[in-house]
């Protein structure tokens, strides 16, 4: 199942990036979300981040098990967490619409993997490759 998750979140993170960095308004239409310039390039500069963070998961996904796997699977289970905290409040407050509710179950659902993973259920270790 971990790998499962690593492996899933490869092609979230991967069409998030991707659309982020070449067509940030699509997504901002999506969740009604107005901004202007700036905000567009940070979605972008956001977009690159994430699309970044693809092939980080899909070169890790079959060595969750050493402890660089480990360490990824703890810090990504804190940047989804505090991700599920934002996006949520950013749904309460109305700055995304209902369906930035998406978002939050996505990075909740990730976000629990990870962190029983990374922190609760360890993996017995393998040696780094």
């Amino acid at each position: 199942m971990h790998r499962t998750i690593f492996t899933v979140d490869t092609w979230v993170a991967g069409a998030f990036g991707v659309v982020l960095v070449a067509a940030p308004q699509l997504l901002f239409t999506l969740y009604s979300v107005q901004t202007d310039a700036a905000g567009e390039f940070l979605a972008r500069l956001l977009g690159a981040f994430v699309l970044g963070q693809a092939p980080l998961l899909w070169w890790t996904r079959d060595h969750v098990a050493t402890p660089q796997g480990l360490a990824i699977t703890r810090a990504h289970g804190l940047i989804d967490t505090i991700s599920t905290v934002l996006c949520a409040a950013a749904c309460l407050r109305g700055i995304l619409n209902p369906g930035g509710w998406v978002v939050v179950a996505l990075f909740a659902l990730f976000g629990t993997g990870r962190i029983y993973y990374g922190f609760i259920a360890r993996p017995a270790m393998a040696p780094a490759p």
